[in-house]
């Protein structure tokens, strides 16, 4: 079965945004009915910055074709309607869509 495609959310003001990478996370995972936690280990494992142990929102996978923070391919990209992998916001709700 393929994952659900991306349901554009509108954009907060720019006081209500989510200041960290981990809030942003966070906000998708729920608005995925995926569990925080899950999302967050997730990201941790795929993108975390093994110097800084800070999160790497460009980060590219070992064989070059897993990019961001929720390391997606460019066909689970496709799939879940993701435009720009690159985008942080985007990946990581194409990653969660994949997660459930």
């Amino acid at each position: 079965m393929a994952p659900p495609q991306i349901t554009p959310q509108p954009v907060a003001p720019v006081n209500e945004r989510p200041a960290t990478i981990e809030e942003v996370i966070s906000a998708i995972a729920k608005q995925h009915k995926v569990a925080p936690a899950l999302a967050l280990a997730v990201a941790q494992r795929e993108s975390r910055d093994p110097k800084t142990g800070q999160l790497n929102i460009n980060a590219v996978g070992d064989a070059g074709k897993a990019i961001g923070i929720g390391q997606l391919h460019a066909a689970a990209a496709k799939d879940t309607g993701v435009t720009d992998r690159t985008d942080p916001v985007q990946n990581v709700t194409g990653r969660s869509c994949r997660e459930r």
